[in-house]
């Protein structure tokens, strides 16, 4: 069952909004954005392990933060 997390309460009896948590990245998404990140600084110089973190961290982001209005 996905996490739930609570969006704010006002104190005031009000209900609060119940949200789920998005899934973490799988394995795939993780590897597949990696190796695009590799791919854009040139392959070769580098660490895999860099390009793996700063894929998961992009793929952890909220996907508002990207949204251009």
């Amino acid at each position: 069952m996905p996490e739930k997390k609570r969006a704010g309460s006002s104190g005031n009896g009000d209900s609060e909004v119940i949200q789920d948590s998005p899934p973490p990245p799988s394995h795939e998404e993780i590897a597949r954005l990696a190796y695009v990140l590799w791919q854009a600084r040139g392959g070769g110089d580098g660490s895999a392990e860099q390009d793996w973190f700063e894929a998961e961290r992009q793929l952890r982001v909220p996907k508002e933060k990207f949204h251009v209005a």
